[in-house]
């Protein structure tokens, strides 16, 4: 979910845009015409939202269940996995072993690539030309956690609606936007195995703490949680253990990212 503020010609003013990604959908809302419901109706009501447009991601055939990032005004999304042209993305979340991926397309369905939306202007909102990126990950990248930490982009695998597959290598790589390239990073622990069927280890949570990123995955084979960190500056995955009081907030793995 992102802020921007959309310029609009001949009037001093901006508009401000909220932009909210879902797995399936890019939707543009106008925050100007947001209301508060404080409940003073007798009977709870749920108003629509002030759409300025909304993109279905998998009827205009792009990957399913990409993730964003926002910089220099433009929206990045990463990612996803692709249907086969005319299948039900909803078989995704709901019967994910019976869903049938582009295997044309990617790695196997699962997508490395890059997409982008300039977010000035009103075209950005009327028409969301959303467009490749001349730059593709070095690995596709299943629901990934994206991350933005001294300028430079951390994006890591997660666990794939198609639950057989390897994961692609590498899991973990990070994009670096002031010369526009890619880099692997060293495979995370709860990765190396790369055997989403099993789930021997899945992410659950994360946090960014600074400069590191803290993962809570969880083992089916002693069904434990485990608690991971990354320092992007020391390069390094390191295993904290199951106590959360080795972590450096209370509660890291609510929605957060603290400086």
């Amino acid at each position: 979910m992102k802020k921007t503020e959309m310029a609009v010609e001949g009037k001093p003013k901006p508009k401000p845009v909220l932009w909210v990604a879902t797995p399936q959908r890019l939707i543009a809302i106008d925050m100007s015409k947001l209301k508060i419901n404080h409940y003073e109706f007798p009977k709870f009501e749920v108003l629509p939202l002030p759409l300025f447009n909304m993109l279905n991601l998998a009827e205009k055939d792009f990957p399913f269940g990409m993730s964003c990032f926002v910089r220099d005004s433009k929206l990045y999304m990463v990612g996803g996995e692709k249907p086969k042209p005319g299948a039900s993305p909803l078989l995704f979340p709901r019967q994910p072993r019976e869903a049938d991926h582009d295997k044309l397309f990617g790695d196997r369905g699962l997508s490395p690539y890059v997409y982008v939306l300039e977010l000035t202007g009103l075209d950005s909102t009327t028409d969301l030309d959303l467009r490749k990126h001349h730059t593709s990950m070095l690995a596709a990248k299943p629901i990934p956690i994206v991350e933005e930490i001294e300028g430079k982009i951390y994006v890591l695998s997660g666990t794939p609606w198609q639950a057989e597959w390897l994961l692609p290598v590498p899991t973990f790589e990070a994009y670096d936007p002031s010369i526009e390239q890619w880099k692997p990073l060293p495979e995370p622990p709860f990765h190396e195995e790369r055997w989403p069927s099993s789930q021997i280890y899945k992410v659950i949570y994360h946090s960014v703490v600074g400069t590191a990123i803290y993962v809570l995955a969880l083992s089916d084979r002693d069904y434990s949680d485990y608690y991971y960190s990354y320092n992007v500056n020391e390069g390094n995955w390191k295993l904290i253990g199951k106590s959360v009081d080795k972590l450096p907030v209370p509660y890291p793995f609510t929605p957060l990212c603290v400086e």
